[in-house]
């Protein structure tokens, strides 16, 4: 699921899920994540999320489509109106079989979504970082991390969870993380403290 876009002559020059870690000729490009004023004048901008609207029973969620809107890059969705006259359902069975195969589609996505976030946060449980930014802050990602792991039980048994955009994901903590100091191929130093956001939800502080 992208995040993040980068922007060239009004147009957009690819998306990403998080930002690289070396980008044109700047090393560790992810640790400027909090300086939004620099990302933003090198063209880079956290996409903005919008919720489709859809009817479930007649249409469904397509594929992603990105906008440039204001010098922002905007997400809405293509919403496909379903065929009928393509589709027969002969027995009750049947829709039970159709809405078992969704659920269980929704239920790997949400699961993707759940193992990337954690993936995200694995550098907050390393011995240094946790030296650097104390307990206290170990505990907010330890607890973040957890709720994540839960998350698939809350759906499970759900029988009506057939779309995993309804899913409410656990809040990314709103304290930053310290991280040791990086140097960009110029030779100039950057220490950075590394908030990555990783759900639609979530922006850089300060990028309006």
């Amino acid at each position: 699921m992208a995040n993040y876009a980068h922007i060239e002559d009004e147009k957009i020059t690819g998306v990403y899920d998080l930002y690289p870690d070396n980008w044109r000729n700047i090393s560790n490009f992810y640790l400027l994540a909090n300086d939004s004023t620099t990302l933003r004048s090198l063209g880079w901008r956290t996409i903005v999320k919008t919720t489709p609207t859809y009817n479930s029973d007649t249409q469904y969620v397509g594929n992603p489509i990105h906008t440039i809107i204001d010098d922002d890059v905007i997400e809405t969705y293509e919403i496909v109106d379903i065929i009928f006259s393509e589709i027969v359902y002969q027995t009750e069975e049947e829709l039970a079989a159709i809405k078992l195969a969704q659920h269980n589609s929704a239920m790997e996505t949400l699961r993707q979504k759940r193992d990337q976030l954690l993936a995200e946060t694995d550098f907050t449980q390393l011995a240094d970082i946790i030296k650097i930014n104390g307990t206290e802050l170990t505990q907010l990602y330890e607890e973040y991390r957890q709720a994540l792991r839960d998350l698939p039980s809350s759906y499970e048994s759900d029988s009506e969870f057939v779309n995993e955009s309804t899913v409410t994901y656990p809040t990314y903590p709103v304290r930053t993380i310290t991280t040791p100091e990086v140097t960009t191929e110029n030779t100039e130093t950057v220490s950075e403290s590394v908030e990555q956001p990783s759900d639609g939800e979530t922006s850089i502080p300060g990028d309006a």
